[in-house]
């Protein structure tokens, strides 16, 4: 594992990421009782691994991981409490313990003190974060060719030119996002064509599907 703060491979921000995905799938098996042997035995797997994995998540700090995570959060918690009607004492808990881990870890883990300063450095200068450019020169070759893109062929090449005459102090990146990479490879309507085919069972089934299934979904495809 590699990272700017501490000895993390270059992925750590994938493993953040599956790490939410544990969370979630130990969420969604609670939830729905999905017990095999043993349902005290198992609830009680079930809070001691959740109870890890998220003091792992804030000791790995990746950015990514934990606004997935956040977001997560607070759509579940907005979910059961419109829908489930949780009791305000169960919702004040919630808060209060979701306030200490964040407490906690801005107190004692460096690590998570040194990305929140990253973070804080990042948007103070945004406009000239790598991902912004590559977001940037993704939107422009779109706009230049909006139907057919710049074909898969000579997509490296064209990036290379592309990054040399427009922005020359930066490294050639493809769009830090693949629905705007492949919309300037293949063109805008096979892109949305190819988000459609993704999104339509999602859509289709919204209302039969539990919010962790929507975020893990969600997650996964995007």
């Amino acid at each position: 594992l590699y990272s700017e703060s501490i000895p993390f491979h270059i992925y750590h921000h994938t493993l953040s990421f599956f790490t939410v995905c544990c969370i979630l799938l130990l969420l969604y098996l609670y939830q729905e009782k999905h017990y095999i042997y043993s349902k005290h035995v198992e609830i009680v797997l079930i809070i001691v691994s959740e109870l890890w994995l998220v003091f792992f998540l804030h000791f790995l700090s990746s950015r990514t991981g934990l606004l997935i995570f956040y977001l997560a959060f607070i759509y579940v918690t907005i979910f059961n409490v419109v829908k489930k009607k949780i009791k305000i004492i169960q919702l004040i808990i919630i808060f209060l313990l979701s306030a200490t881990v964040i407490y906690t870890t801005f107190k004692y883990s460096p690590i998570f003190q040194i990305k929140l300063q990253m973070a804080i450095d990042t948007l103070k200068n945004i406009k000239n974060e790598e991902r912004i450019v590559s977001y940037n020169s993704g939107i422009e070759i779109l706009m230049k060719h909006p139907l057919w893109g710049i074909s898969w062929g000579d997509e490296k090449e064209y990036y290379e030119k592309y990054y040399q005459l427009n922005y020359p102090n930066y490294p050639p990146l493809r769009p830090h996002n693949q629905f705007l990479y492949y919309a300037t490879v293949t063109g805008l309507p096979l892109t949305l064509f190819l988000i459609m085919l993704i999104y339509f069972p999602l859509i289709f089934y919204w209302r039969k599907i539990l919010p962790v299934t929507k975020i893990f979904y969600l997650l996964v495809t995007f």
